[in-house]
């Protein structure tokens, strides 16, 4: 449902890119002003500020004629007042695009300054995106409408934040908080990116970003492959401050709703190539870690449930002289008396 709601969004972006363009292309000469383009979009944003029941509004934008977007302060809140996004700068340029064959094909898409902010308010069940998720989801008996081929020769991220709060948790002193999250410094490129149906293709060629309780992804890069029932990350290499992984991951599920129970209902697939991994690392998720500071030489095949996991061809290196390789059968976890 989620991926039906943004490919919903992004055709109705790219139809009003479309149409604002014609509307330019009518009177080129006359409407090319920039002031007069925004002020079009103006409109376009008071509208959907009356669509939605809150403030959505636009600083600047400049059209190219028909391949060309140029957006500035994209600001959006969110039904209690709050930020839900601001977006300083859109680069986008449109390649092609076809109603009869229900493309769109963009050159590359360039975010910069993104801020996305979530909350989970005291006596709401749902995060503060969920107005818009609703209006851009697809009904339930809307089998018939056709899909869209939606392609991006590339996707950049430049200075991003993103922030997670649910109002009525307890906070977590130690680790990252789940519930609690502030990534700061995201700068992320995709390329290759293609959208079927409810599955999102891409490259992730460079992603990296802090988190303020202080765990630091200096490189994350590997082919990918997200949908509905699997993930799929194939030459994944991941670099820390103290740690180098590199592996194919691959996990299975029967839907979103998976994510909710992860330890019983999530089926991980690591197939880990020579990596070290620095336990301060694995303590921002492991809590129980805490405090130290050593290094672990890793490769073979880690799979299964985190309640029923399996490794095979392990090879496990600690220090100057402790090691372990063989294969592993372990039921019970995370519950270490039970396992």
């Amino acid at each position: 449902m989620i991926f039906k709601s943004i490919k919903k969004a992004f055709a109705w972006f790219s139809i009003l890119f479309v149409l604002l363009a014609l509307l330019i292309g009518g009177g080129y000469v006359a409407l090319r002003s920039p002031r007069v383009q925004t002020k079009i979009t103006q409109y376009i944003a008071e509208y959907f500020s009356e669509e939605w029941q809150t403030e959505v509004s636009v600083r600047g934008v400049d059209i190219g004629f028909f391949n060309r977007l140029i957006l500035e302060g994209l600001y959006v809140e969110d039904l209690k007042g709050d930020t839900l996004t601001y977006l300083g700068d859109l680069h986008l340029g449109l390649s092609s695009f076809s109603m009869d064959k229900n493309q769109v094909y963009l050159d590359k898409i360039r975010m910069d300054d993104v801020k996305f902010y979530l909350h989970k308010y005291e006596g709401d069940e749902k995060l503060s995106i969920q107005f818009l998720i609703d209006y851009f989801s697809v009904p339930k008996d809307s089998t018939s409408m056709p899909s869209w081929d939606i392609r991006a020769n590339a996707l950049e991220l430049r200075n991003a934040s993103f922030q997670l709060r649910n109002h009525y948790s307890e906070a977590t002193s130690i680790g990252i908080d789940y519930k609690d999250l502030d990534v700061r410094d995201i700068n992320l490129l995709i390329d290759g990116i293609r959208i079927d149906v409810d599955t999102i293709y891409g490259n992730v060629a460079r992603l990296n970003c802090y988190e303020n309780r202080g765990f630091f992804l200096k490189g994350l890069k590997g082919k990918a492959k997200v949908s509905p029932t699997e993930l799929k990350i194939d030459g994944l290499s991941i670099q820390t401050a103290s740690s180098d992984l590199n592996l194919n991951l691959h996990y299975t599920y029967n839907g979103w709703e998976s994510y909710k129970t992860f330890i019983d209902s999530v089926r991980m697939d690591y197939t880990f190539s020579e990596s070290l991994i620095n336990f301060k690392d694995v303590a921002f998720f492991a809590p129980v870690l805490n405090g130290l500071d050593e290094m672990l030489r890793v490769s073979g095949r880690v799979y299964g449930p985190v309640s029923a996991l399996n490794a095979r061809k392990l090879k496990l290196a600690y220090g100057n002289s402790t090691s372990l390789e063989g294969n592993i059968d372990l039921d019970g976890l995370p519950n270490i008396r039970e396992t």
